[in-house]
């Protein structure tokens, strides 16, 4: 079975009146604002009518961006009590818990030689 791992975000983006750069949204039924960000291409497709509708109600141009993973620092991965972590670098190590995984450590700079 193929798992489905996050590799690249993408988001429709805009800047502001005070030169500040955010997600846009759009309000969704049931009054949620919904963020315009997503993980596949077809996510992010079906995000344009609604991208363009931000950029004609604001006036200001909307632009679809992109995020790529990269290996995390272990003081930025939260952990819950009793998690299996890599001895040497604190990471988690995802085939304790995930033997598909075909990495040793999320930190992909980082090889474990045990």
């Amino acid at each position: 079975m193929t798992r489905f791992r996050i590799e690249e975000l993408a988001a429709w983006t805009q800047i502001d009146d005070d030169d500040e750069e955010g997600v846009t949204a759009f309000l969704a039924p049931g009054g949620v604002w919904m963020p315009m960000i997503g993980a596949n291409t077809e996510r992010i497709k079906s995000l344009r009518a609604h991208a363009e509708a931000v950029c004609a109600m604001t006036g200001k141009p909307v632009e679809l961006v992109s995020f790529v993973k990269v290996a995390a620092n272990p003081q930025d991965v939260i952990l819950p009590p009793g998690w299996p972590v890599c001895p040497d670098c604190g990471m988690h190590r995802p085939e304790q818990k995930y033997p598909w995984s075909p990495t040793p450590c999320l930190n992909e700079y980082h090889t474990v030689t045990s």
